[in-house]
């Protein structure tokens, strides 16, 4: 963080680190539902929104795909010969077998205890905050990655389309925007079996510019031929999501900034998550 922006938070209400990626709302379980759309690592991060009377339960990705038509789940029994214990396999294989997809569920990372710890260790640049912060979503996706390489192995599906997707069930405390700022660092350094990072929230909400709530899932992909086709294919998947809890899905809207923050008081204890974002026009 630097002193510039140190200076604009008052000692009880400072940000220990801010992320520039605008405020931060958990509606009622009422309205709201997701955003999506492709974005190519270190592009500027656009969104889409659809809206519901409904809100996402707890890893409904994972549940959706293990009854989605176009998905094979890797776990079901057919498929245990195919894997000697030196490999490790992916969850599914989706739009018959041109993508392997790895699901991560993140419900608890301590985020307070975490924030306070490193708040203890100032000072530190954003780059060291970065990767102690996402520490554990940086190990899920590099597991993501090793696992798909193998299934690609395994089933020799020597071309299939790598995808992971990081689902965030941590209420107040982070976001989509955390994850999408993990992915995007992590894809930039590595991750070569890994076409594109779907990243989706289902418990926490935004407000749109009508003052409706609006949840977030957003994906980060390379600017190649085989991430633009997976793109093609999580939007249809993100399609069908959207039908199949009963919701309109919305291609139109595009995020302009994006912001979020991790509070703590005067005395290093942690106070909230703050995390922000305006729409483009």
């Amino acid at each position: 963080m630097t002193t510039e922006l140190a200076r604009k938070y008052e000692a009880l209400n400072k940000p220990l680190y801010s992320s520039h990626l605008n405020d931060f709302s958990i509606p009622p379980e009422s309205s709201a539902i997701c955003s999506f759309l492709a974005i190519r690592v270190t592009q500027r991060v656009t969104e889409i929104c659809h809206q519901s009377r409904n809100v996402f339960s707890s890893s409904v990705i994972r549940g959706f795909l293990k009854t989605y038509g176009p998905a094979q789940d890797l776990d079901h029994c057919d498929f245990d010969r195919c894997f000697p214990p030196s490999l490790r396999r992916s969850d599914f294989l989706l739009y018959s077998r041109e993508v392997v997809c790895e699901v991560k569920e993140f419900q608890d990372l301590n985020v307070p205890a975490r924030v306070e710890r490193l708040h203890a260790k100032r000072p530190f640049t954003q780059p060291a905050f970065k990767r102690a912060m996402y520490s554990t979503i940086s190990n899920a996706l590099r597991e993501a990655g090793q696992q798909i390489r193998d299934t690609k192995h395994a089933l020799s599906l020597t071309d299939a389309l790598g995808l992971v997707i990081l689902d965030n069930s941590i209420p107040r405390h982070l976001s989509f925007m955390t994850l999408l700022d993990a992915a995007e660092r992590k894809m930039l350094t590595g991750l070569t079996d890994v076409d594109a990072v779907l990243c989706i929230d289902d418990v926490n909400a935004f407000l749109d510019p009508d003052g409706k709530p609006i949840k977030g899932a957003q994906t980060v992909s390379r600017g190649t031929i085989r991430s633009q086709r997976l793109s093609e294919l999580v939007l249809q998947l993100m399609t069908d999501y959207s039908a199949h809890q009963g919701v309109p899905f919305f291609p139109d809207r595009t995020l302009a900034r994006g912001d979020q923050r991790w509070i703590v008081d005067a005395h290093g204890r942690y106070q909230r998550y703050h995390a922000t974002f305006e729409f483009q026009g």
